[in-house]
Formats: structure tokens, C-alpha cells, sequence
């Protein structure tokens, strides 16, 4: 839970007010061949922990919020 950015207490708490703590991280959305996990890793590194989500637009004007904080969104494939 910890490598995926889920007990950070501000985000996850800003995360639940929007209804998106439920949303997958894209390491949950990745299927990484066997032998390469470690590559995977290493080029996409703190990425992994992104909060996939249906759109950034209605997101914005709350961000100021999350000062102080480390978030990725990535847009799309939020399942």
C-alpha cells in the first residue's frame, strides 16, 4: 500500500472527498512481461504510484489543496 502512494494521509483524504480512492493506480493497470519488472521500475519509478482518472478538467481548481504533497494523475483507464 505504501509503494502505491495509499498512506499518504493529506492525499488520501483529498483522494476520498473526490470519490477517486477507489480508482486503480497504473501499477495496478500494468502487465509487465516476466524478466522486466525491474526496467518497468526503474523508467517509470514514482509514476507507478499514479491515480488513473476519467478526466483532469473537473480536478483542477481543487490541486491547490494538495500543497506540500507528491500526486500523479494520469488521465484515462480509470476502471
Amino acid at each position: 500500500r505504501a509503494a502505491l502512494g495509499q498512506g499518504q494521509g493529506k492525499v488520501v483524504d483529498w483522494l476520498k472527498s473526490r470519490g477517486l480512492d477507489g480508482n486503480q493506480r497504473l501499477a495496478q493497470q500494468l502487465s509487465v512481461e516476466s524478466g522486466w519488472e525491474r526496467a518497468v521500475e526503474t523508467v517509470l519509478g514514482e509514476y507507478l504510484e499514479a491515480v488513473c482518472v476519467e478526466g483532469l478538467d473537473a480536478l483542477i481548481d481543487s490541486l491547490g489543496g494538495l500543497a506540500g504533497t507528491r500526486l500523479a494523475l494520469l488521465e484515462g483507464g480509470a476502471e
